[in-house]
Formats: C-alpha cells, structure tokens, sequence
C-alpha cells in the first residue's frame, strides 16, 4: 500500500505491547540486524540509543507496513536524542539474505555525548518498566489522537 514503511526497532519498540499501544495494532513483524552500528544507553533514560560504529551489529525487529501517520507518531515519541534515518537490515534468518529497507531513529555522531558504555539492559527493562511503558505509550497516543 502506497505510504507504508518498514521501521527497524532495536530497544523498548521491539515489545510488541508497546507498539500496540503506541500504534493500536501489532504489525507484522521479523527479526533482523543492523550492521554498522552499536546499541548503548541512553545517559539517564531507560532506553538505548544506535550509533554508527564498523564492525558492529545490532539485532532487533523489523516492523513491516507502518503508515505515514503511525511513522509521524513514532516521530513525535521518539524524543530529542535521535533523527529518523533509512538504513538497512538483514533477516537474522540469513545475515547474507535480501536487504529490506526501514526507517529507524538513530543517535546522530553529533550527540554521541548521551550515550553510556556497555550494551542497552534490555532484560531489566522489560522485567521492571515494559508495563509501565506500555501505560504511557497508551496514554501519549490517545493524547495526539485526540
């Protein structure tokens, strides 16, 4: 359908509760990687942010068929520390499989400042915040629905 896109999730959109309450709906979803780029935390926030990096690889979930107003929702939940740039994955399936294009919101090498060491807790955040998370991702879409 003309107007959708793929969006690469690699923190807390990889829960599919939370793009249900973000979105109202779970799409269809595969899992990915994202090469050329590391997974570290955001300073202070309980959620990761990518970088470009060589010789790195993030793995995360491919969400297919967003539309135009989801992706500006997303937009408007993604916050200040990222830009929405069109990468490229590959199914983790086959790492030497078909290239899909996606958007995905990444941390620009000028604000690198923000992230921390070590890799994302992704864990701990689903065992201690996902279901607080999924009550504010709710709350904020009802919000700019209106």
């Amino acid at each position: 359908m003309p107007g959708e896109e793929n969006v690469f999730a690699y923190g807390t959109l990889m829960l599919p509760e939370i793009m249900r309450a973000l979105l109202g709906r779970v799409p269809q979803g595969e899992a990915v990687q994202l090469t050329g780029y590391a997974r570290h935390p955001i300073l202070g926030e309980p959620y990761p942010g990518v970088i470009a990096a060589q010789d790195s690889v993030v793995y995360g979930i491919l969400w297919r068929d967003i539309a135009a107003t989801e992706i500006a929702l997303l937009d408007a939940w993604e916050g200040p520390y990222y830009e929405r740039r069109r990468i490229v994955v590959q199914p983790r399936s086959s790492a030497s499989g078909p290239a899909i294009e996606a958007f995905a919101w990444v941390v620009p090498d000028e604000r690198a400042a923000v992230l921390g060491e070590g890799e994302w807790a992704e864990t701990d955040f689903r065992e201690r915040l996902a279901g607080e998370w999924v009550e504010s991702c709710a709350m904020f879409a009802r919000a700019r629905r209106g």
